[in-house]
């Protein structure tokens, strides 16, 4: 009963920075913290700064995510919550995020990818403006929800709203790029928000540096930095690990670095049966330029059977599946 006073007594204090969020509450309220923190003590520390750390920040976000991302592809039912928000998220005992209050919800069958209504209901400040609006809403209205970000980002000062206690050198890189992939997500149009799945491929991807590299589990293949022969522009590429001059895939083809400063954050042939959305292999322009030239690879969805084809500006050149020639 004291503790539990105790508690209450720390969640009135006059200044809200003095106020522990209910993350902590819950872990003082579990026992995970075993002193409590003195009320109205200037200077008084947090005890769970230390182990809300970012690395723990960062595992409930991507946990979000992929709550969101059952919601919406996994599940017998396409799932959209409308009211996603923080206060709509709890953490169990091992801080693991479990999406909550589908009160409002709304369930998809079938085809269906969106739908209107005339009855808006959510929180203001994570409504998607079409929604807000117009009453429409989808599934990039829950990504809209899941990326609300504060406008300071655009006034440059994207890490003030950031707990100082998890910037640090090494967190900070990470940090601003959780922001802005909550800004790709909070855009006004619909269509210009990536999907749940980017943004899940987004939050993992790791960074290298310009001259790091990465290889494969079986010492066969290398992620790096290059420069083809006669230019100094610098490119992100696979090569076989037999011959370094040997390079099979490049990130940055139409976006050559200038210099050795740069970095890579992250292909999978695809397509999009629904859209005709492709993502596909396309050969060099020439031996010394890996600018898109005219061949090109990739998944086609050919009587309803996908196949790996090439092209020639467009004309078939062969083919790998069922019922191909």
């Amino acid at each position: 009963m004291v503790r539990c006073i105790q508690i209450g007594l720390l969640c009135v204090q006059e200044h809200p920075m003095d106020r522990p969020s209910i993350e902590i509450v819950l872990s003082m309220l579990s026992r995970d913290i075993v002193e409590l923190p003195v009320p109205n003590q200037p200077g008084a520390t947090n005890p769970t700064k230390k182990f809300l750390d970012w690395n723990m920040h960062s595992s409930i976000i991507d946990g979000i995510g992929r709550g969101i991302l059952y919601l919406h592809r996994d599940s017998r039912l396409r799932i959209i919550h409308r009211d996603l928000k923080s206060g709509n998220v709890l953490l169990d005992k091992d801080w693991n995020p479990k999406i909550s209050d589908f009160g409002m919800a709304r369930i998809f069958g079938g085809n269906e990818d969106h739908g209107s209504t005339a009855r808006v209901v959510g929180t203001y400040g994570y409504m998607a403006p079409e929604y807000a609006m117009g009453g429409r809403f989808s599934e990039k209205s829950d990504v809209y929800s899941f990326g609300a970000a504060w406008k300071m980002w655009n006034e440059g000062n994207g890490l003030s709203f950031v707990e100082q206690s998890i910037v640090s050198g090494e967190t900070e890189e990470e940090i601003v790029r959780c922001i802005q992939i909550g800004l790709l997500c909070v855009q006004e149009h619909p269509m210009d928000r990536p999907s749940i799945e980017t943004v899940l491929l987004m939050l993992s991807r790791v960074i290298i540096r310009d001259p790091e590299t990465i290889t494969s589990a079986k010492q066969n293949y290398i992620l790096r930095f290059f420069s083809p022969p006669n230019t100094t522009n610098r490119y992100v590429g696979i090569s076989f690990s037999l011959s370094e001059e040997t390079v099979i895939w490049v990130a940055n083809r139409d976006t050559p670095l200038k210099d050795s400063s740069g970095r890579y954050s992250g292909m999978a042939l695809s397509q999009n049966v629904k859209t005709g959305k492709q993502v596909v292999l396309t050969a060099w322009k020439n031996a010394t330029d890996p600018a898109i030239g005219s061949f090109r690879g990739g998944i086609e969805v050919m009587n309803g059977i996908p196949q790996l084809v090439t092209r020639n500006e467009g004309g078939r050149t062969g083919g790998a599946g069922s019922g191909t020639a």
